[in-house]
């Protein structure tokens, strides 16, 4: 078992006995019952048996990743799961991650005292207990927070959701999105949301609106894969439904290519993540945000490319990469700054350093900081929020890009300037 704890603090697990190493010191062996008292921190283990559900007993943690590699879990080794889930009095956080979920599993979390609860699956299959998972999710009474992978799109799923009371929902990995009335539905019964995020590995027309009406305060929207441009053209469906978001004030959309989007009256913080945009796109964007009526800081984040699709026959797809000079971003940068009403924080231009492979979490380091005739100026060093939207697209550009631009804007309605 392989026990990953805050801290730095690394463990492994042999029969009931742990070898702790701890930066700046000694090796250290331990055992679970010592940390009963002492550890109120997060853990993250590596299941090997079942047997090993009987060593989390009782353990003072906040928050707990388990990490299941098998396909079935035993029905007599339920009640012992359940009974160690039960005992952690202090736990608020739990994540899963397992090859596939049986109505077993999910069983054993009826009932816990939890706040966030992540549910993802190792390799893509359908939620085939859905029924299951309805009555634990009804069960977690003070579920605030909830993360659920989709891989396929299941009425089933989407009626397990209805009606909970959560604040936060974040649905990862939608393949396909076909039951438009029962999402819709589902969205709407969540009375008390107000976060709401959708990846998604292409765009349609029930997708928006499934989010028309929605009292949610923060919308983030993801493309998966930002190597293809899928199709993301449904600009009457877009317009109408962030349009009726009376109460959004955090927009986040990370595509691969640049779409039209119709800002909320509520709208105060806006971020963009765009794997190529043209630099008439981005001067299209700049100038539709400063004709806002509201002030709206705005984050850009985009590679220095025009990126198409072409198809090849009936079924083969073909991507094409035009690269283009960062001078010419350069030169808007210039024009930005003579407008009354548009701030620009930050200009800063990046070469990809190496090569990014999908999911690799150390993606930003593959980039070094280009300065050209002193673009960057003195808020190059400002706060960055690497938000998971944002850590995903810096991992999943393609390759063939090899200059990003990161931006920051402070847009004050031309109307408060002038008086």
């Amino acid at each position: 078992m392989l026990l990953t704890l805050d801290h730095e603090v690394k463990c492994r697990l042999s029969c009931c006995k742990i070898t702790s190493c701890v930066e700046a010191s000694d090796a250290d062996t331990v055992t679970f019952a010592s940390l009963k008292t002492g550890l109120n921190t997060t853990l993250k283990i590596k299941i090997g048996s079942p047997c090993h559900w009987e060593a989390l007993h009782g353990l003072n943690i906040k928050s707990l990743t388990l990490i299941w590699a098998f396909e079935a879990l035993e029905v007599n080794c339920v009640e012992l799961l359940s009974q160690s889930l039960s005992s952690l009095t202090q736990l608020e956080t739990l994540s899963i991650e397992a090859i596939k979920y049986s109505p077993v599993f999910l069983e054993a979390l009826r009932g816990l005292h939890i706040k966030s609860l992540s549910l993802s699956q190792q390799i893509y299959r359908s939620w085939n207990h859905e029924k299951t998972l309805l009555q634990s999710l009804s069960s977690l009474t003070h579920l605030e927070t909830l993360s659920i992978e989709m891989c396929e799109d299941s009425p089933g799923l989407w009626e397990a959701l209805r009606g909970l009371n959560i604040k936060s929902l974040s649905v990862k990995k939608c393949n396909s999105l076909n039951y438009v009335e029962l999402r819709s539905q589902s969205f709407s019964s969540l009375t008390h949301l107000e976060t709401l995020s959708i990846e998604v590995y292409k765009d349609s027309p029930g997708l928006w609106e499934a989010l028309h009406g929605l009292n949610i305060k923060t919308l983030s929207l993801s493309q998966l894969d930002l190597r293809m441009p899928r199709n993301w053209d449904h600009e009457e469906t877009r317009s109408q439904s962030l349009s009726s978001l009376t109460k959004l004030e955090t927009l986040t959309i990370c595509v691969p290519k640049y779409i039209d989007i119709q800002l909320p009256k509520s709208l105060k913080y806006l971020n963009i993540y765009c794997g190529a945009l043209l630099p008439s796109e981005l001067r299209k964007l700049v100038y539709s945000l400063s004709a806002s009526a509201q002030t709206v800081e705005s984050r850009l984040e985009f590679g220095c490319a025009d990126l198409t699709q072409t198809l090849d026959g009936y079924y083969l797809m073909i991507k094409r990469i035009h690269k283009i000079s960062p001078e010419e971003y350069i030169a808007i940068q210039k024009e930005l700054k003579t407008q009354k009403n548009v701030a620009v924080k930050r200009f800063q231009i990046f070469n990809r350093k190496h090569t990014t492979y999908w999911e690799d979490d150390i993606a930003s380091s593959n980039w070094s900081v280009h300065d050209i005739g002193r673009v960057d100026d003195y808020y190059q060093d400002d706060d960055i929020v690497k938000d998971d939207p944002y850590i995903k697209f810096i991992s999943r550009m393609g390759n063939e890009i090899i200059n990003r631009i990161s931006m920051r804007l402070l847009i004050t309605p031309a109307s408060i300037i002038s008086s």
